[in-house]
């Protein structure tokens, strides 16, 4: 069964282009990694260029590993000094890469020290790991990361296990170097994102990075972001795309908690279906039947007027306001119990239809826009989106166009 999650905000479809101001608090722990460039900085005029505010405080002392961290009294008064929305936290540039015992040593337990010192100033605070790249020409002292290759390798495998052992997120900037060392190359090369010494980030390897915490902190994308560095749009296209790639392609590591999940039962030949949440760091919100009914009780019992196909949608919430989504096709066989449904992925399904508050499209589509009947268009998402907020629409029939192609749906 492949369920389809929506995370973070939904999109309100209340105009075209149409953005209030959203304000975020980012701390960035780490060393002369996040000091070069004035990477806060960097983020910082990005969101403006969006009409967004960010305030934010770097920590990065050259050359700090999360264990001096611990061991700086200065580092947890700057985590004390604000409910932050986020604090980013980079590890010394190489020790993350070494023999996997050393790691473990030396790197793991002071990371959990400063997660746990992050959530005991704010339960509601997400800790994101700055996955950083391999030296230009590897490290020599171990053959495990002697080439560019093999140590970006090390250090994402090792900030993946740190995000998932912490509950945490990975920004992986190491991959989106990467993806500019790939044959076929672009505007800028891989060797122009090093500084002279083949360790630090040029501007341009900054600049990715900012782009990667930009579209991370506020949901968005960096492409068409009017903040250019001083660089000329052939540059920053180049740039903001391989930000916006690289971290669309590391998706799953930026998952947070809750985590919605349920089961369904009901008798042979019965169209009655009792349902049951099991959502892991949270509780339902409201589940909608895939028949224009909806509920708001945590475990529903929902009768069906036909045996056929629906898709059941459950919302769920936690206590620090993060959500979730999950889908899934929910089959009505007269002769049989229900049956959990891969759905086909030629067919292009919405759910629910008719709506009152959120239309969601499943298997991977995304919505471009929602016109009405004249062909207006009274929605354009500025990204990739698979879930809008309806519910300032007008009732009538509008047509949704996604990825898949296009379809009708009722707004109640």
């Amino acid at each position: 069964m492949k369920s389809i999650k929506f995370i973070g905000i939904l999109l309100l479809c209340a105009g075209i282009n149409l953005q209030a101001q959203t304000s975020k608090k980012v701390l960035f722990i780490g060393n002369s990694y996040t000091a070069y460039n004035d990477l806060g900085s960097l983020v910082d005029s990005l969101a403006v260029a969006d009409g967004n505010e960010l305030t934010y405080t770097v920590h990065a002392p050259g050359g700090q590993t999360f264990k001096n961290h611990t061991e700086n009294p200065a580092t947890f008064e700057i985590i004390r000094q604000e409910k932050w929305d986020y604090v980013v936290l980079q590890e010394q540039s190489q020790l993350p890469s070494f023999p996997y015992n050393q790691f473990q040593k030396d790197c793991v337990p002071y990371a959990k020290i400063l997660v746990d010192s992050i959530r005991a100033n704010n339960a509601c605070t997400i800790p994101v790991f700055f996955a950083t790249w391999g030296r230009r020409d590897g490290d020599p002292q171990f053959d495990s990361i002697n080439t560019f290759t093999k140590m970006n390798n090390r250090l994402d495998d090792a900030y993946t296990y740190l995000a998932k052992v912490n509950g945490a997120h990975k920004i992986p900037v190491g991959f989106a170097f990467e993806t500019v060392k790939e044959p076929g190359g672009g505007a800028v090369s891989f060797n122009e994102l090093y500084d002279s010494d083949g360790s630090h980030p040029s501007l341009y390897g900054s600049y990715i990075t900012a782009c990667m915490f930009y579209s991370h902190f506020f949901n968005t994308k960096s492409t068409y972001n009017a903040f250019d560095a001083g660089y000329a749009s052939f540059y920053t296209d180049f740039m903001q795309g391989t930000a916006d790639y690289a971290l669309s392609a590391d998706e799953e590591n930026r998952s947070f908690f809750p985590k919605a999940e349920f089961s369904s039962e009901n008798n042979v030949g019965s169209k009655t279906v009792a349902f049951t949440d099991k959502t892991y760091g949270g509780t339902a919100v409201s589940w909608l039947f895939g028949d224009g009914d909806s509920s708001k009780m945590q475990n529903p019992t929902h009768t069906y007027p036909n045996f056929e196909l629906y898709g059941v949608s459950l919302y769920v919430t936690n206590s620090c306001g993060y959500t979730d989504t999950l889908i899934r096709g929910i089959r009505l066989v007269e002769d049989n119990q229900n049956s959990i449904d891969k759905f086909d992925e030629s067919t292009l399904y919405v759910f629910p239809n008719p709506a009152i508050h959120q239309l969601n499209v499943a298997e991977g589509n995304f919505i471009i826009a929602v016109y009405d009947m004249q062909g207006k268009a009274v929605c354009l998402p500025a990204s990739k989106v698979s879930s809008i907020a309806i519910h300032s629409l007008s009732k009538g029939m509008y047509t949704l166009k996604t990825t898949e192609g296009s379809v009708q749906f009722m707004k109640e």
